[in-house]
């Protein structure tokens, strides 16, 4: 259900055939809610004009439900982890993220430096940031 104030993400698409692709996301404000559609006002953009859209391709936020200022779960070592590298001098888009996984195996909190953490992985050991890092599994699993 849908109620005038409420804020709201609307899914946008590009579809080709039968297949959909390229999904954008916009946050909205409810200024007035039909059967079917909302009139809706942007959030961000340049124009921010106020515009109908279905109700079908909009979800409620529900704020009771979220929780803020919540710090991230801290990796431990022998936990199963994820870890994300950035290569900033790639002008291949592709290859600007590689994800990869591993066992966390070491910490190091170096006075003034980022923390960092050695990883495990099948082939090697790899250093990562641990805010680049999330866990899969906790060793105690």
């Amino acid at each position: 259900m849908f109620s005038k104030n409420d804020f709201v993400v609307i899914l946008g698409s590009t579809q080709k055939n039968t297949c959909y692709s390229n999904f954008t996301f916009t946050l909205a404000t409810v200024l007035s809610v039909g059967k079917y559609d909302l009139l809706v006002q942007p959030l961000t953009g340049v124009y921010r004009t106020d515009y109908v859209i279905s109700k079908e391709s909009c979800q409620r936020i529900n704020f009771e439900t979220l929780k803020t200022h919540i710090p991230k779960k801290k990796p431990k070592i022998n936990d199963l982890v994820v870890y994300v590298k950035r290569k900033y001098k790639s002008y291949k888009e592709d290859d600007k993220i590689f994800l990869g996984n591993g066992i966390l195996v070491e910490i190091m909190d170096k006075p003034g430096e980022t923390l960092t953490c050695k990883i495990l992985t099948d082939s090697e050991t790899v250093t990562a940031c641990i805010k680049d890092v999330i866990v899969l599994e906790d060793e105690n699993a």
